[in-house]
């Protein structure tokens, strides 16, 4: 009786002896084909933020993020009582740089911006808008200290170099700033659109100069 026993033991199922030794030997193997997966999803994860979130070619926030930050940015400054400047800058001659030297040129003057933009990413978040157009965000800054602040990007970019056709090219920008007034209750599309109208004030007054938004009195 005990021999027949430890023979029934020892008999068992092939299908058993399989199910049990085939995930022991594949387990490694499992394992890194998992690991490697889960990094392959977190890379592709990653890029795919990124591609939503950075203009590709000055690796500024693009619009969607910008506008996001910017509604954030509004509703602190509203809730602690700072003001908040928004800059529109406007590259000059823009459609005049790539006609004369190509759109490689352009290209490069819009990389170089990009990256004195990214320079003052800290002190000021920037986002490109579209085409050669660029808005900063001041929170807790004032008419003056935008208007140091735009006074100091003209000078960067006026002592910065761009060289196309192995010559130097002189480029320069628009700016136009608004700033909330204190009890500031409009929207952040208005702040904008403001800052827009002064952006286009300095384009009429002769290009490569500031323009403040002022509130004109209704009677």
């Amino acid at each position: 009786m005990p021999q027949r026993a430890y023979r029934a033991r020892m008999h068992l199922p092939v299908e058993l002896v399989l199910a049990a030794l085939i995930p022991a030997l594949l387990s490694p193997l499992l394992f890194w084909r998992l690991v490697s997966l889960l990094v392959r999803s977190r890379r592709l994860e990653a890029a795919m933020w990124e591609l939503a979130t950075f203009d590709h070619l000055t690796g500024l926030m693009n619009r969607r993020a910008f506008i996001d930050q910017a509604k954030e940015c509004l509703e602190i400054a509203l809730a602690e009582g700072e003001p908040l400047s928004v800059l529109v800058v406007d590259l000059d001659d823009f459609k005049r740089i790539n006609d004369r030297h190509g759109h490689a040129c352009g290209d490069e003057v819009l990389r170089v911006f990009g990256d004195l933009a990214r320079d003052r990413a800290s002190e000021a978040p920037c986002g490109r808008m579209g085409g050669e157009e660029f808005w900063f965000l001041l929170r807790g800054v004032g008419r003056n200290g935008a208007l140091a602040f735009a006074d100091s990007l003209h000078r960067t970019i006026r002592d910065t170099a761009v060289c196309c056709d192995e010559r130097r090219l002189r480029w320069s920008a628009s700016i136009g700033i608004a700033v909330t007034p204190r009890g500031y209750d409009g929207t952040l599309e208005q702040l904008f659109r403001r800052a827009d109208q002064a952006m286009y004030q300095a384009k009429r007054a002769g290009k490569n100069r500031t323009v403040v938004h002022v509130e004109t009195a209704v009677a």
